[in-house]
């Protein structure tokens, strides 16, 4: 009996799934360490995690992992068709807002200015990730699960924007349910656009 062959090496496909299993692999550290924004009824966000001596490091971790990962998810995308353009240049945004978050995550506390600057770049990250959520599945990958995915995602996007607007106060879960679920959609797609990418391989 013929063993089955072992499936190709996808290196963009593999740095997009280590992106999400590192940010939220490192986020359920911070919140095993310190899970009062799980359990409260009234959540702080995912920042609240930077600025904790006990949890800095696995939060700093968190966002520096994602964004590296999404950045050579980025660079592996051979550029050769006009939707590879499109998906490297959504990823490189995405790397480069993730960090933005995290280095303004530090002094946020310290003043208005501060604050706002933070405030600005978190929901920057959030809309752009609805923004691409909506682009991978009308654009790349339209089934049904990525369907579901992407109806999670803007209901986790209008809870955060109830939370801000002061309206409800579940600013954690609505992150986490909006990055999830975008992470979650992301790797499927990005999976389907590199099905023909592996080691050596110059297809599109």
């Amino acid at each position: 009996m013929k063993a089955r062959p072992s499936p190709e090496f996808n290196p963009a496909l593999h740095y997009a799934f280590l992106s999400q299993v590192g940010f939220y692999g490192f986020i359920a550290v911070c919140t095993i360490l310190l899970p009062g924004f799980l359990f409260s009824r009234d959540e702080g966000g995912l920042s609240n995690f930077g600025v904790h001596a006990l949890t800095i490091v696995p939060f700093t971790l968190a966002f520096l992992v994602g964004s590296i990962c999404l950045w050579l998810t980025a660079r592996l995308l051979p550029a050769k068709t006009l939707h590879r353009q499109q998906l490297k240049l959504i990823l490189t945004i995405l790397s480069g807002l993730t960090v933005a978050v995290l280095l303004s995550t530090y002094p946020y506390q310290l003043n208005l200015w501060l604050n706002s600057i933070h405030a600005a770049f978190a929901a920057g990250l959030l809309a752009a990730e609805v923004v691409a959520g909506i682009w991978f599945h009308n654009e790349l990958l339209h089934d049904r699960l990525n369907t579901v995915l992407l109806y999670a995602e803007l209901l986790g996007f209008v809870l955060a924007a109830l939370t801000l607007a002061g309206v409800i106060d579940i600013l954690f879960a609505s992150q986490i349910l909006t990055g999830g679920t975008f992470g979650w959609l992301m790797v499927r797609t990005i999976g389907h656009v590199t099905s023909d990418q592996r080691i050596g391989s110059a297809k599109t």
